[in-house]
């Protein structure tokens, strides 16, 4: 997998993490947490991990996906066709352990801040177009949208990085 798979595979958990209603509250899942491990590991004991994250990313891409919309536009949760392919690919090798570190308050905005770097969050509410839809794909890209969510979460204003 390319480093911005990578990335943004990581994204995908730490975002779905902090917007379920036992963090942020700006979905309501609630299934990456230890309750939530613990309840997909007796229904789904090989594919734990990949159901929590894909459980928690559809709610969230309905979340998007609202307030956004589905036209020409690209976000964390529907990025374009082949990075799409490829964050399945990295989130299907994902196991319970790795997720429960990752899927912690301060891990997951550790995260978000060390993938923004020194991007600074677009301003706003709600849906922010934070670039073209040809940077979907790129480290500046990431980092924008890092920086953005990072920034949301912190102030508790919900944003919805989009790019156009």
């Amino acid at each position: 997998m390319q480093r911005h798979d990578t990335m943004a595979c990581a994204l995908r958990i730490a975002v779905a993490h902090l917007g379920e209603k036992t963090a942020a509250g700006w979905w309501e899942t609630a299934f990456l947490n230890a309750v939530g491990f613990r309840y997909l590991e007796l229904v789904y004991p090989k594919t734990a991990a990949w159901a929590a994250v894909n459980a928690a990313s559809e709610a969230a891409c309905r979340a998007h996906d609202e307030r956004i919309g589905k036209g020409r536009v690209a976000h964390l949760f529907r990025l374009p066709r082949e990075s799409e392919a490829k964050v399945r690919v990295g989130l299907s090798r994902l196991g319970i352990p790795e997720l429960q570190r990752m899927c912690t308050w301060d891990a997951a905005l550790q995260l978000l801040d060390a993938v923004a770097a020194e991007a600074k969050p677009m301003p706003g509410t709600g849906p922010i177009h934070i670039g073209p839809l040809k940077e979907t794909d790129t480290q500046g890209g990431m980092a924008r949208l890092a920086a953005t969510y990072a920034a949301g979460f912190r102030s508790g204003t919900r944003v919805f990085p989009y790019f156009a």
